[in-house]
Order: C-alpha cells, then sequence, then structure tokens
C-alpha cells in the first residue's frame, strides 16, 4: 500500500468517527410527551419529578422480517424507575409490536406494557430495530424504546 493511500484512509477513518453522534447519558421529557431511550440511557420528566433507564432488552420473540411464523411474540425490557421520593424500582415490561415497531394500544392479558409510579402512567410506545433475520442475537443491534408517561 502507498503512504498517500495509507494517509487518506487513516483521515477518513477519523471524519467518520468523528462525525457519530454521541448519545447522551441523560435526555429530559416531560408528560403526555413521547420521548426515546437507548439502553444505558436516563429520562429526566421534569414535570413529574421521576426518572426513568432503559436498563437492557432481555428478550425478542418478534416474528423476524420476511420470515412466515405461527405466532410473533413480545419483546421484554427492563426499566429502572426512581419516583418522587427516590426510591428506585425495576420494572419488566413486554410488548407485542409491528414490523415498525409500534406498540398496540390495547392491552393483552398476560402482557404488562404499562406501570404506574406516582399517579403516573408509563407505557411502552415503539421497540426498535424490528429484528430483520433470526439469526440475530440480543445486544447486537443498538435498541431503542419509546416511551410516554402520563398522569393517570
Amino acid at each position: 500500500m502507498k503512504i498517500p493511500t495509507i494517509i487518506a484512509s487513516i483521515f477518513l477513518v477519523l471524519c467518520l468517527s468523528a462525525c457519530q453522534a454521541e448519545v447522551p447519558e441523560s435526555v429530559t421529557a416531560k408528560t403526555a410527551s413521547e420521548f426515546s431511550l437507548f439502553e444505558g440511557q436516563t429520562a429526566e420528566v421534569s414535570d413529574a419529578g421521576i426518572t426513568i433507564t432503559f436498563v437492557s432488552l432481555s428478550g425478542d420473540s418478534r416474528c423476524p422480517l420476511g420470515k412466515e411464523c405461527a405466532m410473533s411474540g413480545p419483546v421484554t425490557l427492563s426499566l429502572a424507575i426512581r419516583d418522587q421520593g427516590g426510591t428506585q424500582t425495576t420494572e419488566v415490561l413486554q410488548t407485542f409490536t409491528d414490523i415498525l415497531g409500534l406498540a398496540p394500544d390495547m392491552e393483552f392479558e398476560g402482557i404488562k406494557d404499562r406501570t404506574t409510579v406516582d399517579r403516573y402512567l408509563v407505557k411502552i410506545i415503539s421497540v426498535l430495530p424490528y429484528p430483520e433475520s433470526n439469526t440475530f442475537s440480543i445486544g447486537e443491534p443498538d435498541y431503542q424504546i419509546t416511551l410516554k408517561v402520563t398522569k393517570e
């Protein structure tokens, strides 16, 4: 490899890595507005006085794109929620989604897609990305969830 090619390659890698947006550790949200979190990211719902951290995605049983499945299962995620008094609880929520990652408004028996904290309802709106093949594994994609907090 020639020296100019090596220098150009290094310059290109540096430019591309500088262009990647860093995900902030926390975001500020308001009730009645949707907000998105990546794994490990925290949202402070300022007008409710609660914080929500997307801890992890522990299971994804949705039928991959382009596959025929007898049944598509739920996606399971864990949230750490700190209430107004500072008490933290861990909530495991599940939901079904369509291929756009959107969760249905209706509730399903045996599936907990929402929780209540300090008279506020925390609900899953979407989970992305939708699985593209049956060979992907948990933790491989950068999952992003969208939540909405509303007053009960």
